[in-house]
């Protein structure tokens, strides 16, 4: 263990240990091991390989049984982990907060939008977690997910010169100014009114 170098090798011995083979194994050379399943794992990491060449890596340099084995555990914490939800709320993480939220994590989802708002430290960084939050919800929340917001009483209100915007970061179709030009009139409004005009929230919701 000591001598892997890749934290997810460490995950992966830690996950199923006889990825270093049975003892009397012929076909795996045990101080080769750590720098063939970091070698294996590598390129897993980067994408690189898919499934099926992953199997043949490993098998190539760990032998038969404990490349298999190597592989499978690989693959199997690869799924795992396409559904692990991020401890942060940054537009980068917006799309793997969503992949959770289609995964049915909507508890899972508004707990980290409350304990990060709980634990941000001074007015500016909490006004930068609101806006992250309220951007969330409009470009990628759910109804469900939006109304588990409103009822769990989070405001958030959009500066005169701040404008919600769509994943390609352009302004909400339905919220631009009609003529080119124009100045922007729906600027410093709370995020449930954007919500309700997205239909995320209604005007039941917002009472």
């Amino acid at each position: 263990m000591g001598n892997m170098q890749s934290k997810l090798a460490q995950e992966a011995l830690k996950l199923n240990p006889k990825i270093v083979g049975k003892p009397g194994l012929p076909e795996l050379k045990l101080k080769n091991c750590p720098r063939q399943i970091d070698a294996a794992v590598q390129l897993w990491e980067t994408e690189l390989l898919n499934e099926e060449e992953l199997a043949l890596v490993c098998r190539g340099r760990l032998g038969n049984e404990s490349g298999n084995i190597l592989a499978s555990t690989l693959i199997q914490i690869k799924r795992k982990e396409e559904f692990k939800l991020p401890r942060k709320v940054l537009p980068e993480l917006f799309e793997k907060i969503s992949q959770c939220e289609q995964e049915g994590m909507i508890i899972e989802i508004v707990s980290l939008f409350k304990s990060e708002l709980q634990s941000h430290e001074g007015k500016r960084t909490l006004k930068k977690l609101e806006r992250h939050i309220s951007d969330y919800l409009l470009q990628y929340g759910s109804p469900e997910l939006a109304r588990s917001m409103q009822e769990a009483k989070f405001a958030f209100r959009y500066d005169q010169t701040e404008f919600p915007v769509d994943k390609d970061n352009n302004p909400f179709k339905d919220m631009r100014p009609e003529k080119e030009g124009a100045e922007v009139k729906d600027t410093g409004l709370p995020w449930q009114l954007y919500a309700l005009k997205l239909g995320k929230l209604s005007p039941k919701d917002r009472s």
